[in-house]
């Protein structure tokens, strides 16, 4: 026996697989009729047919209008796929880790920052979660010309 917290859970199962599913519960009885329909069609119903199409235009293209906004309506509903890649990581040697101090201290010894650009600086270091152990390549470390 189901309880009432049991319920909810089925009902948006069922919700989930109807709207998922929903074009191809429609499309499936709809082809079979027309293929049926189709099928029992002669050579004097399909010129009886065009004669009929020919003279109503208006019929034709809100047709073919409902046609490629439903087509539009289910690519754009199909879920996206999802492509996974290999995820790598360079490791470099050990004489490349700073402490943002560090890092500060040549900002400030290089002379090419104002104190704004300082600060600045100093406020992206402590919100963008690098650690006291960070690998920065060489031309960071560089300070006119030398590499400390």
């Amino acid at each position: 026996m189901m309880n009432s917290q049991q319920k909810p859970k089925y009902v948006k199962l069922g919700y989930h697989y109807l709207i998922s599913r929903g074009i191809y519960l429609l499309l499936t009885p709809s082809i079979a009729v027309v293929s049926i329909r189709l099928s029992s069609l002669t050579a004097h119903d399909l010129v009886y047919l065009w004669d009929q199409l020919r003279f109503n235009l208006v019929m034709v293209v809100l047709s073919l209008a409902l046609l490629v906004f439903l087509a539009t309506l289910y690519f754009m509903s199909r879920p996206k796929k999802v492509y996974l890649v290999d995820f790598a990581t360079y490791k470099a040697e050990d004489s490349r880790i700073v402490s943002l101090e560090t890092f500060m201290d040549r900002s400030v010894r290089a002379g090419t920052f104002t104190e704004e650009n300082l600060a600045f600086q100093k406020k992206i270091l402590e919100l963008s979660g690098l650690g006291q152990k960070t690998y920065f390549p060489d031309a960071v470390l560089q300070v006119s010309g030398r590499i400390y």
